[in-house]
């Protein structure tokens, strides 16, 4: 069985805050530079289009580490519902071992009875 902590299940959206956070501060930091209104718009998209990037890079991260997860929990689920099947399996075997030895304790009873009561 595999563990993990809270801040694996953060990461994703960990990574999604820093990435906004840094789009924000470049983006503020482009506005407030001494640039003309072209150079600063030809900048802020230069940074947006390197961030879409990197937002889609991560994506793709996110989305390989879920398709591993779900394979993993597959797994987990197949190999329990085949525990199970055995374990009912075994209890059907043994239900019927107990059920022929309570018939034959009954029938080597019944003719204990019967020999013993012709006497």
């Amino acid at each position: 069985m595999r563990h993990h902590s809270h801040l694996n299940d953060d990461k994703p959206q960990l990574a999604g805050i820093a990435v906004l956070a840094a789009a924000v501060g470049a983006l503020t930091a482009l506005i407030l530079a001494p640039r003309s209104g072209s150079e600063t718009r030809r900048e802020i998209r230069n940074r947006l289009a390197l961030t879409k990037a990197d937002i889609l890079t991560r994506l793709k991260a996110v989305k390989t580490v879920a398709r591993d997860e779900a394979a993993s929990a597959t797994d987990t689920l197949s190999d329990a519902v085949t525990l199970g099947q055995e374990a009912v399996e075994e209890t059907a075997k043994a239900a019927k071992r107990a059920a022929r030895k309570a018939k034959t304790d009954n029938d080597d009873l019944t003719d204990h009875i019967r020999k013993n009561g012709e006497q």
